[in-house]
């Protein structure tokens, strides 16, 4: 598990993201890691799940990209459950 967290974070400092969703995504999780050993958390997913939701990505891009390079390395379900309470709560307003 400590590998792949590792490869993820590696991933958004020095890779090159594939698609817009990703390039935003990517750009939320360094202005929150700015090296390899910062922890990320689920909040920090939930925080970057609203951020993409407020820039108009749909929920499956938005779910696709945290499941594949969230450095918290997320169950499938608890990634549909965050997008969902995001999408709640941002209905509700």
């Amino acid at each position: 598990m400590e590998l792949e967290k590792d490869h993820r974070l590696k991933t958004i400092l020095h890779g090159e993201p594939d698609s817009l969703c990703e390039k935003y995504f990517f750009s939320f999780a360094k202005k929150h890691v700015d090296d390899a050993h910062n922890d990320w958390s689920d909040s920090l997913d939930q925080h970057a799940i609203k951020f993409l939701l407020d820039e108009g990505f749909p929920k499956d891009s938005i779910s696709n990209t945290v499941l594949k390079f969230s450095p918290s390395v997320p169950s499938k379900e608890n990634v549909h459950d965050m997008v969902e309470d995001c999408t709640r709560r941002a209905a509700s307003r």
